[in-house]
């Protein structure tokens, strides 16, 4: 396998080495790039813009300033990476989605080893997606999908799995992530008790 050629330093350091330009097939163009520090602003409006259905999907901590602060203070600090989809040209430069990375993963790989599946800590990262939901179900998050697999890969990845797995229910988000490649390859429930798949990619 290849060296990876980015690092988190790297993202950080030269954002441009992971920003990618798009059109969508409604013709707009949407910027996708890493999360950068002068972001709280930007970010602190797409937590607060979530609709309690896509909060109940993709949970974090809170959804408000403080929250996108902590996000925008630990940039090449811990293991995560951030990349955000904005549009182009407008005065506003909203986000429109998120994609992020976790480079621990132990919590995914011991529920996978339970059920036969080892995979390489090095090579194994955790992916979790959030759309702003009027752009939800139009095309963007598979428009971003192959410049985020890119990403994976120049980062040494050989695959991925969801972070924290996906609610069974999420019919909509098992079968976006199928389209795309990954496979269902465990159950398990969540602190909730509410049940969960873990899926896997194989680059």
């Amino acid at each position: 396998m290849q060296p990876p050629t980015l690092t988190l330093t790297a993202a950080a350091e030269q954002p441009d080495l992971a920003t990618y330009t798009l059109s969508l097939s409604s013709g707009q163009s949407v910027v996708y790039r890493p999360l950068l520090t002068t972001d709280v602003d930007r970010l602190t409006e797409f937590l607060e813009s979530l609709s309690p259905q896509t909060r109940y999907f993709w949970e974090m901590g809170s959804y408000d300033r403080k929250q996108a602060q902590e996000l925008c203070d630990a940039i090449n600090r811990y293991d995560k990476f951030r990349m955000v989809a904005l549009t182009e040209g407008a005065s506003h430069n909203d986000i429109l989605a998120t994609f992020d990375f976790a480079f621990w993963v132990e919590p995914e790989l011991k529920r996978l080893r339970e059920v036969g599946i080892v995979l390489p800590e090095a090579h194994t990262c955790r992916f979790g997606p959030c759309i702003r939901d009027s752009y939800q179900n139009r095309g963007l998050g598979s428009a971003l999908m192959p410049s985020t697999l890119e990403l994976a890969r120049r980062f040494g990845m050989q695959h991925i799995v969801l972070w924290g797995g996906v609610l069974q229910e999420n019919l909509v988000a098992v079968h976006f992530y199928q389209k795309h490649g990954f496979r269902v390859v465990g159950e398990f429930k969540e602190s909730q008790g509410i049940d969960c798949y873990d899926m896997l990619l194989d680059l």
